[in-house]
């Protein structure tokens, strides 16, 4: 699977001076302003795209996290909730990421066709609220273990009020043990009492 560092060619546990060494030797090889023979832009979009992400700290945490969430196996689908407060929960988790994040502009985009990647992305990055909700509303369809497991991360990030809602909701319909237990936990962090109220509305907290 290709990832941020694979791109970069650096190993997982790279310090800053690695990360910066490394870009700036690749920026020597295929910046199309450095080397004229490089044609592929598309190679170094790849390679900013990865620099940026993997300096940044909080955007390396939140990188990082979703890799080891994208290597989930057999039944362990569920955030270890330690691991969400800590690195989740103690900054913004949407917000301060991505700033420029370049939004896909066709409000006729075919969103079923979208990956469960593609689409969480769209919850996380897009601008348009609407668009977060019907990416929430897709991902509910698919009824799919793992997708919790991103919702439930979502909840207990800074994600706008009607999009924890919209999930709540869904949520209901699906409901385990597992979420429940998680729900409790959310419930007693939570400090928006329209969202604290549908909690112990819709699962019985």
């Amino acid at each position: 699977m290709k990832t941020y560092y694979s791109i970069l060619d650096i190993p997982v546990n790279a310090d800053f001076k690695t990360i910066k060494n490394a870009y700036r030797k690749l920026v020597k090889k295929f910046h199309p302003d450095i080397n004229k023979n490089n044609k592929n832009t598309k190679i170094f979009e790849e390679i900013t795209k990865a620099y940026k992400t993997l300096i940044d700290p909080e955007k390396r945490k939140l990188y990082d996290l979703s890799l080891k969430n994208n290597n989930i196996k057999n039944n362990n689908f569920f955030p270890n909730f330690k691991e969400i407060k800590s690195k989740l929960f103690s900054f913004n988790f949407l917000r301060s990421l991505f700033i420029n994040k370049i939004i896909n502009k066709s409000n006729s985009y075919n969103y079923e066709n979208l990956s469960t990647d593609e689409l969480i992305e769209k919850i996380i990055f897009s601008n348009n609220k609407n668009v977060k909700l019907y990416a929430v509303k897709i991902l509910l369809q698919k009824k799919r273990i793992y997708i919790i497991s991103d919702f439930l991360r979502l909840l207990f990030s800074n994600i706008e009020e009607e999009i924890k809602i919209e999930i709540l909701n869904g949520l209901k319909s699906i409901s385990s043990p597992q979420i429940k237990e998680f729900l409790k936990k959310l419930y007693d962090l939570e400090k928006n009492i329209k969202i604290k109220h549908l909690i112990k509305l819709n699962f019985n907290i």
